[in-house]
């Protein structure tokens, strides 16, 4: 499996708010495993702070299409 790093821009401040929510009380480990195929996996995510509303993910996937439809 190859390494991306993927940028992913949230619709809106109440989307990015909603997904931090869901997230809270998830572990990283639980959060990867939610984010989980045969072709792709989340390694670990970033999320940026304040009004900002891009988050990065480190991913490893046989082929970057994947990711993408992942």
């Amino acid at each position: 499996m190859k390494n991306y790093i993927v940028t992913h821009t949230f619709k809106s401040k109440e989307a990015k708010a909603k997904m931090i929510e869901v997230t809270g009380s998830m572990s990283m480990e639980d959060m990867t495993k939610a984010m989980t195929s045969e072709n792709a996996k989340c390694q670990m995510s970033w999320n940026t702070p304040g009004d900002n509303l891009t988050m990065y993910c480190w991913w490893k996937g046989t082929i970057q299409m994947q990711l993408i439809n992942n």
